[in-house]
């Protein structure tokens, strides 16, 4: 299981820089849990950085959660149709 925490933003702005620090490599080879504990700060650049994760890791058949967001964050995925891939907060101490 590959864990990636992801920075506190997700904006347009942070994508360039945090794109050379996410291995897409491990989504390919493990099931992938992003950590968005410490996102504060998110835009649209940044949900579609999250759905191309999730679509990457099932056009290989691996799963690929998201996890410890905050309900705005959560609520936003959800939004997005994320719904099925969200580890709800009171799971992420049992993952």
């Amino acid at each position: 299981m590959y864990t990636w925490k992801a920075p506190p933003s997700l904006t347009i702005y942070d994508l360039a820089d945090m794109k050379k620090d996410f291995n897409t490599d491990d989504l390919m080879e493990h099931d992938c849990i992003v950590d968005l504990s410490d996102v504060k700060d998110i835009d649209s650049a940044g949900v579609q950085f999250l759905m191309a994760i999730s679509q990457r890791s099932q056009t290989v058949s691996r799963i690929c959660s998201f996890q410890g967001g905050d309900d705005n964050v959560m609520e936003l995925l959800h939004l997005f149709g994320l719904t099925l891939d969200l580890v709800s907060q009171t799971e992420v101490g049992d993952v």
